[in-house]
């Protein structure tokens, strides 16, 4: 009997050891409640920071916040920072977050997970420009426009990107070179798709656009190996020769049945494989859908 207890705790010993090497490796996760911007490098130690993986944050914070929490995803383990609670960021200026953009592709303790607060309603050119450690990115539900070069050769960002139906804008260039995006759905209030938006994105094969889009600029879509866009659009949207440049060859576009016509005459839009089918998401962009 005492053979069998002393292996069934040699098992327990083992099973909790590798849960422990497992923690300290991705580190603890820790909630902090502000009372004032400003607090967060006033009121916090070495020896604590560099134990927490994922911290959730509340209350009021500062760009001098900012900054102490993105010298933490480069000295310790932090890679997950939860903002939904934050207040004071209802705009995210310039740059704010790519302050750490130069540091080494390989350094393993860097951001991967960023949860933005629900009251930021613009994100500004080039807040994340070159943050490539980053892989997921979850939008406030009251985010109106995302700016120049926002997201800019941010790539780590994986397979798919969504947004909450807010967004009315995504600036020029926002998502250009994020290179490991295959799915890419524009939100129902976006009506011109900007210059460059997703150029350069070499893994972009799926591509949805909504009924108000009515402009596709040039080179929106350049460098992207699409091999589907679905577009319920009822109008053929503006474009140009360059918008959908280095598309696969026998590019399907899937658009409402009624305007299957008017697409196989539309300029640009001829060049490609038109397809009617009113029930608009293929089910990649059905099963990814779901929305923020």
């Amino acid at each position: 009997m005492k053979k069998y207890i002393k292996y069934i705790l040699t098992i327990i010993f083992t099973i909790c050891g590798t849960m422990m090497n497992c923690i300290a490796q991705e580190g603890f996760e820790a909630t902090h409640r502000f009372s004032y911007p400003g607090q967060l490098s006033k009121d916090t130690t070495w020896n604590y920071w560099q134990k927490i993986g994922t911290i959730h944050m509340e209350g009021p914070m500062n760009e001098a916040d900012i900054r102490f929490l993105l010298q933490w995803t480069t000295k310790a383990k932090l890679r997950v920072i939860d903002m939904k609670k934050v207040r004071g960021f209802k705009e995210l200026k310039k740059g704010l977050f790519s302050q750490i953009r130069n540091i080494g592709e390989n350094d393993s303790l860097k951001l991967r997970e960023l949860i933005l607060p629900d009251e930021t309603t613009i994100i500004g050119d080039s807040t994340f420009y070159g943050l490539k450690s980053l892989k997921s990115i979850k939008f406030g539900e009251k985010t109106v426009s995302i700016g120049i070069n926002a997201f800019e050769n941010c790539t780590g960002l994986d397979f798919y990107m969504d947004f909450p139906k807010s967004v009315k804008k995504i600036g020029k260039g926002a998502f250009k070179g994020c290179t490991k995006l295959e799915g890419f759905i524009f939100p129902p209030e976006i009506t011109r798709i900007e210059e460059e938006v997703c150029y350069n994105c070499s893994n972009l094969h799926h591509v949805g656009l909504d009924e108000k889009v009515d402009t596709i600029a040039l080179e929106a879509f350049y460098f992207c190996p699409l091999f589907k866009v679905e577009c319920r659009a009822v109008k053929p949207p503006h474009s140009v020769s360059h918008s959908f440049a280095w598309a696969m060859n026998g590019l399907t576009v899937i658009v409402p049945d009624k305007s299957v016509d008017a697409y196989d005459k539309a300029k640009w839009w001829m060049y490609h494989h038109i397809v009617g089918h009113d029930d608009y998401y293929s089910d990649f962009l059905r099963k990814n859908k779901g929305g923020q």
